[in-house]
C-alpha cells in the first residue's frame, strides 16, 4: 500500500513541475509514466522534457494516443499469431484423425482379402483398440484446444500450460509443488519415454511429439486428482500427497505397462515403430525439499534408464 501512495506523490509531484492539474487523465498518465518510468511512452515524456518542452495537457494525450495505438497493433499482431497457431494445430489434429480411420480401414481390407489368414479375434480386437485410443486422445486434444480458445478469446499466450501437450509446465506447476511441499509430506513422481531422440532423430520431431503426448494423456487420466506436469523436454512430473509410497509405485508401474503395451506406428503408412517404453523415479519429499526431492526423482528415474528402462525406481 505505501507504494501506491508515493507513486501518487509522485505523479501529483510531477504534474506540479509542469503546473497540471491531477485529475482524470492526466493524472492517471503521470501515475503510469512516474511508476513505470522504463517504458516506451515515459522514455518519450522523458526526451521532451530534456528537450526544453513544458509539457501540456495535448502533448500528453497525444503522445499517450501514440503509444496507446502502438500497443494496441502490437497485441493484435500477437493475437493473430496466436489464433495462427491454433488453426495450424488444428489442422493437425483433423489430418491426424483421417489418417488413423484411414489406415484402420486399410487394415480391415487387408485381412479381409486375406481371409485364409484371417487373425485371432484376439489381434483383431488389439487393433481396434489401438485405433479407438488414438481418436480418443485426437478427442482429448480437439476439446482441449476449444477450451483453450474460449478461455482465451483474444488468444493471448497461455504461460502457465505447455502448448503441446497442454499440461501445466514448470512456470504454472511449479507454485502447485511450491504449495504442496509447504503442506507436509508427498510422492513425487518423475517419468520419461526412454528412447526419444532415436525415435526424433530416425522419425522426426512430429513423430516424438505424438509419442509425448500419448505419455501425457496416459498420465492426466492416471491421475486424474492430481497435477501433471510437462517439467522439461522429456519430463514429467506428478506430485501428490493422496498416495502412500508403496501405492505410488504401483500407480506408476501401472503406466509404465499400459504405455509399453501401445502398438505405435507412423500415421499414413501404418509402418509400426516397435516397443516404445519409459521411466519412472519416485521420491519421498518433505516439507519445504522440493528441490531434493525433484533431484532424487531424477537420479531414481535416470537409474531405471541406465538398468534398462521401462521400470520405476525408487
Amino acid at each position: 500500500m505505501k507504494s501506491i501512495y508515493a507513486n501518487a506523490r509522485m505523479a501529483v509531484a510531477f504534474l506540479e513541475v509542469h503546473d497540471l492539474e491531477p485529475r482524470g487523465e492526466t493524472f492517471e498518465i503521470a501515475y503510469d509514466i512516474t511508476a513505470n518510468p522504463t517504458t516506451d511512452f515515459a522514455r518519450a515524456i522523458a526526451e521532451e522534457i530534456d528537450a526544453g518542452v513544458r509539457l501540456t495537457p495535448e502533448i500528453l494525450a497525444k503522445l499517450h494516443t501514440r503509444f496507446d495505438r502502438a500497443h494496441r497493433a502490437t497485441d493484435v499482431a500477437t493475437r493473430e499469431r496466436s489464433v495462427e497457431r491454433r488453426a495450424s494445430r488444428l489442422n493437425t489434429l483433423t489430418s491426424d484423425a483421417q489418417d488413423i480411420t484411414r489406415t484402420l480401414g486399410h487394415d480391415v481390407t487387408a485381412l479381409a482379402k486375406q481371409a485364409d489368414n484371417w487373425p485371432s479375434t484376439e489381434d483383431l480386437v488389439v487393433r481396434l483398440s489401438d485405433a479407438e485410443r488414438d481418436l480418443s486422445e485426437l478427442r482429448a486434444e480437439f476439446a482441449k484446444l476449444r477450451d483453450d480458445v474460449v478461455a482465451t478469446p483474444g488468444g493471448e499466450e497461455d504461460l502457465d500450460h505447455d502448448s503441446l501437450t497442454r499440461l501445466l509446465n514448470r512456470n504454472g506447476g511449479g507454485p502447485a509443488l511450491d504449495k504442496l511441499a509447504s503442506e507436509g509430506p508427498f510422492i513425487l513422481v518423475m517419468f520419461g519415454i526412454d528412447t526419444l531422440d532415436p525415435i526424433n532423430a530416425r522419425y522426426g520431431r512430429a513423430v516424438g511429439d505424438n509419442i509425448l503426448n500419448a505419455l501425457a494423456t496416459t498420465l492426466r487420466q492416471t491421475f486424474a486428482s492430481s497435477d501433471v506436469i510437462r517439467w522439461s523436454g522429456n519430463r514429467f512430473i506428478v506430485a501428490t500427497a493422496d498416495l502412500s509410497f508403496a501405492a505410488a509405485r504401483l500407480v506408476a508401474e501401472d503406466v509404465l505397462s499400459s504405455f509399453s503395451a501401445r502398438r505405435f506406428k507412423l500415421r499414413g503408412t501404418g509402418e509400426w515403430i516397435g516397443i516404445v517404453t519409459a521411466s519412472a523415479g519416485i521420491a519421498m519429499g518433505a516439507p519445504g525439499a522440493i528441490d531434493a526431492t525433484l533431484e532424487l526423482a531424477r537420479h531414481n528415474m535416470q537409474t531405471a534408464l541406465e538398468n534398462g528402462g521401462n521400470a520405476a525406481e525408487s
